[in-house]
């Protein structure tokens, strides 16, 4: 059996929901359990946290901005879109207690 057909079968098994691989030492990685996956969303969160901190903070990452022009320009549509959140945030806010008025008034309850 060639290499190709052995993955393929690991692979159609893991499909399938049969996290044993075909054969013992087929195919190690055979599932990706939840701690996994917190795990890895973790350690991108942090390195992505590490790295603007560098920019943002450091006189170093200043002078890294300064040669990447593209990079304020992101920060720039960045804090935009922040400042769109915050805004959606409160016109959401207000529609929420706008109904809220509004079904104590038709049912009569406080």
């Amino acid at each position: 059996m060639t290499e190709r057909s052995r993955l393929a079968r690991a692979a159609s098994a893991w499909s399938n929901g049969d996290t044993r691989p075909a054969r013992a030492g087929a195919w190690r990685t055979e599932r990706v359990t939840d701690r996994t996956k917190i795990m890895l969303s973790a350690l991108a969160g942090a390195t992505g946290g590490a790295v603007a901190g560098y920019l943002l903070l450091t006189k170093s990452g200043e002078d890294v901005r300064a040669k990447l022009p593209v990079l304020e320009d992101v920060i720039g549509r960045l804090q935009d879109l922040q400042a769109s959140v915050q805004h959606a945030r409160g016109v959401a806010g207000q529609s929420w207690s706008t109904l809220r008025d509004i079904t104590r008034d038709t049912t009569g309850r406080a």
